[in-house]
């Protein structure tokens, strides 16, 4: 197979702003004295640069510089107060995310923090490991409140509140606290045939659970989980996300959008048909607007549908993983592998996606889903070709599995690791790194394998 190269794609200036691209585009293959590539690869690339063009003015997104370009899981508002997580800190900012401030005393923790929650007048974060802190004083100090979580179930998902209960989604299923007398967790688990949490939502009288490859659905006056069945096909769908809007319900799924009636007695397929099937790992809503964020090798982009999902128009596209989509008054906040960041989502209609495919910078992304359990995936971006290896190492230094180790040409690549070493043997839960070395760099970063 002959090796590909990039396509430039040239397009004349006075055509930049307009919306007819019926005239001429010179395209040059600069790897293959300009002889024309594949001609699938020059539609998809032609596709991406109608998105790129006929969007319209720039707007950047802002990056939150107190914060380093690590990766950021998880943010709220509270108290007036925004809330950002990342690994190992907590940020909060007290003028609208105008500057932000590492938080004090911050609660001890042997994994990472992963998500946080307000609820009534406390603030809930969740570790990777060390279950549940709660904060009665806007995060300036910090509790454990832990009891009755052990094992998995102190691996925090998410958090969601009804009534006088608020609920954790966990590694080991769905436990419950009664803040009247919020001494204990208590296991809500029965019904679930699976009981490695997703995510958890309430939405009206009902709980809604993603666990494994079932969607379910409880009421607090039933006795048990019932699973709710998006799509009607036999092929099962990892649900993501969540979000009540509009009288509907949507799920983000590892296979598109859907969207249920308000009962989740119907479902039917609302998908982005320009990139049908994918990754929709986060979904929030702006007045009648609807947001979803899509992953795809290493990349993400943000559509918008103001008719309920009947139709998606593309926003942005940026080169990091997307963990969580958040609004906060007028300003979007994308929760990346690269930081935080943020956008006036007012100006929506006039943004321009990033048209430039090629990063300045050799990267290794954070692996998404992380922490995961079977499989996950690593992208990562080289800037020249060359020899590129990815290995898996335990935190003995040993390896454990080599992904990649071949030339690439420059540009973004992802691969999957199922959690088995050379020999495909599956490997235990615990923390691993990978490794990427090129010529001239050597990136690691680490990931969690929960079992």
């Amino acid at each position: 197979m002959p090796q590909m190269g990039y396509i430039m794609v040239r397009i004349p200036q006075s055509q930049l702003a307009r919306k007819n691209f019926s005239r001429k585009i010179v395209i040059e293959n600069k790897s293959n004295g300009g002889n024309i590539m594949n001609k699938h690869v020059i539609i998809i690339y032609l596709f991406f640069s109608l998105f790129c063009f006929s969007i319209g003015n720039s707007q950047n997104w802002q990056q939150v510089w107190e914060i380093d370009s690590t990766q950021v899981y998880s943010i709220i508002n509270h108290d007036e107060y925004l809330f950002a997580v990342t690994g190992d800190q907590v940020f909060r900012s007290t003028d609208d995310g105008a500057s932000w401030q590492l938080t004090e005393n911050l609660p001890t923790a042997t994994s990472d923090f992963y998500t946080i929650y307000s609820y009534g007048q406390n603030l809930y974060l969740g570790a990777r490991g060390d279950g549940v802190f709660v904060s009665a004083d806007s995060g300036k100090t910090w509790q454990s409140h832990s009891a009755g979580l052990s094992g998995f179930a102190k691996s925090i998902a998410g958090f969601t509140g009804q009534g006088d209960s608020l609920y954790a989604g966990t590694e080991a299923g769905v436990y419950v606290l009664n803040l009247i007398n919020p001494v204990i967790w208590t296991a809500f688990n029965s019904g679930l045939f699976h009981t490695s949490v997703n995510s958890i939502n309430s939405i009206g009288n009902k709980l809604f659970l993603s666990a494994g490859y079932y969607l379910y659905a409880r009421s607090k006056n039933e006795s048990q989980w019932n699973i709710v069945t998006p799509d009607t096909s036999s092929e099962q769908r990892i649900v993501y996300e969540t979000l009540f809007h509009n009288d509907y319900i949507f799920a983000g799924t590892e296979k598109g959008i859907f969207r249920g009636t308000s009962d989740a007695m119907e479902w039917k397929k609302t998908d982005i048909k320009q990139f049908q099937n994918r990754d929709i790992t986060a979904l929030t809503a702006y007045r009648s607007r609807i947001i979803a964020g899509l992953i795809y090798r290493g990349e993400h982009w943000i559509f918008t549908s103001d008719d309920s999902g009947l139709t998606w128009e593309i926003q942005a596209h940026e080169f990091a993983w997307l963990t969580d989509l958040y609004v906060s008054e007028n300003r979007l906040w994308a929760c990346r592998s690269d930081g935080l960041w943020y956008i006036d989502i007012n100006s929506w209609n006039k943004i321009k996606t990033n048209n430039n495919p090629v990063s300045s910078e050799y990267v290794l992304y954070q692996n998404f889903p992380n922490p995961f359990n079977p499989s996950t995936t690593i992208g990562y971006h080289i800037q020249v070709t060359g020899t590129v290896r990815l290995t898996i190492y335990n935190v003995l230094g040993q390896k454990v599995k080599t992904l990649v180790n071949t030339i690439q040409n420059k540009g973004v690549y992802s691969v999957h690791w199922d959690g088995t070493d050379d020999k495909n043997i599956p490997v235990g839960s615990g923390m691993y790194m990978y490794q990427l070395q090129t010529n001239t760099h050597n990136l690691q970063k680490k990931m969690l394998l929960l079992r």
